[in-house]
């Protein structure tokens, strides 16, 4: 009987035993992961800053565009009304 109980204390350890490591087996998975995830969030998170500093740039030339094209209308209207008298 005690030979028995033994055998089965000694399964018992060798399970656990095993479903230790393959839990260190999964936490490590698990890590490596987590470390890909911040490391593409790192990207991600330049690419917004340099999409964000190119949107200004556009926004800025837009605005500059606008004045440009404000002043050769008003240039045009004020030509057209000296072709007109």
């Amino acid at each position: 009987m005690q030979l028995e109980e033994l055998n089965r204390w000694r399964e018992q350890a060798e399970l656990e035993a095993d479903k230790r490591q393959q839990d260190v087996l999964s936490i490590q998975q698990l890590q490596r992961t987590m470390k890909e995830i911040q490391d593409q969030n790192k990207s991600l998170e330049i690419d917004v800053r340099r999409w964000k500093l190119l949107a200004e740039q556009y926004q800025s030339r837009v605005s500059q565009h606008e004045r440009s094209i404000k002043k050769a209308l008003a240039f045009l209207g004020e030509a057209q009304l000296e072709f007109d008298n």
